[in-house]
């Protein structure tokens, strides 16, 4: 009996549905391979390519990107938009908004660099973040407040941070009339949230000074480079953000080439890094709880930090403190210890 060569694929395996489901099993390397088969394999499969693949983009590349799929429409779901290199943040905004604007509804995965010390612009930025529309599921942003060209090292104000949690920003109730004057003095980082700030530095401490007349006063950010043993110290001015007394508080934290040796920063002034956060808890002789977050609608990152007197907090007030976060929503799950080494307490 002759045996006859199949000629022709079957009809059920070229059908749109059963394609996307059988190449959603598949691995990216086996995907790429699929697109070499025919034009139904490989439409089903650029569906899921696109959905998986991390596209990175400079500021000039989103032009051309935005101009194809304008064309095409079969837009990447994964973005990563790199700009600092190549731009100012003013320069950069109006183009960010562009691509929002048309990738409404297309993005699930977003990243991209986020500058600290904006202003009116870093506001603007999130607002327009939220133009990306719903179908956002994660964002991560890269955090820096010194230019690339403005800096040898991005050593210590470039850091990433990971900690997002899903919808608007959470309303704790910050600790009424504060006493700013019991509240002075050396505050040790005891816990906080995991980042990578603590992969090079140990023994973070804030100091506040004593307050003034109006209500202000002088602080210092101190941390000890785990490879040089350096101590770096970032000075700040603190004031009252509140009008009612409660702990909420703005800082303008002032980064200078001759504070941070491993940065060369061309402007003499240096960079003012701006930071409203508020006090949660006190009792001012063992413990402090301060927090800040940034709402981007579709989701939120918060800084959480918990200070301590000395070396330890006690169990008994550690537990207090981490009723207190759940009773309030904030996450206290992801806390950390924090390396204490090095540090001469007062």
């Amino acid at each position: 009996m002759d045996i006859q060569p199949v000629t022709n694929t079957h009809t059920v395996a070229l059908l749109p549905e059963i394609l996307r489901n059988v190449t959603s099993f598949l691995p990216t390397t086996n995907l790429i391979v699929c697109t070499q088969v025919n034009s139904g394999w490989e439409d089903a499969a650029r569906i899921h390519l696109r959905a998986r693949v991390m596209v990175t983009l400079s500021a000039e590349c989103s032009k051309s990107y935005l101009n194809v799929m304008h064309v095409r429409s079969n837009y990447y779901k994964r973005i990563e938009l790199c700009w600092k290199r190549d731009e100012q943040f003013p320069q950069f905004l109006p183009q960010f908004k562009h691509f929002a604007e048309q990738c409404r509804g297309k993005v699930r995965h977003m990243s991209t660099e986020f500058f600290l010390g904006g202003g009116p612009d870093s506001e603007e930025f999130l607002h327009i973040i939220k133009t990306l529309g719903t179908q956002v599921t994660s964002l991560n942003l890269e955090l820096f407040s010194v230019y690339p060209n403005e800096a040898d090292v991005l050593f210590f104000v470039d850091v990433k941070s990971q900690l997002f949690f899903p919808g608007p920003c959470p309303t704790p109730t910050s600790l009424p009339n504060i006493n700013i004057t019991r509240y002075s003095g050396t505050w040790y980082l005891y816990q906080t949230y995991a980042s990578t700030v603590q992969l090079f530095f140990s023994c973070q401490l804030g100091e506040y000074y004593p307050p003034r007349a109006d209500g202000t006063w002088d602080g210092v950010t101190r941390m000890t480079e785990r490879m040089t043993g350096n101590i770096i110290s970032v000075p700040g001015t603190v004031k009252f953000f509140s009008t009612d007394g409660s702990a909420v508080f703005t800082s303008d934290n002032h980064l200078f080439s001759g504070n941070l040796p491993n940065i060369g920063i061309n402007s003499p002034a240096g960079v003012t890094l701006t930071i409203n956060y508020i006090v949660l808890a006190t009792d001012y002789s063992s413990y402090a709880v301060e927090w800040t977050c940034y709402d981007f609608g579709i989701s939120n990152f918060q800084f959480l930090w918990i200070f301590s007197r000395g070396a330890t907090i006690s169990q008994s007030n550690l537990q207090n403190i981490r009723k207190a976060l759940n009773s309030q929503r904030i996450n206290s799950a992801w806390l950390r210890d924090q390396d204490l080494s090095g540090c001469h307490f007062l």
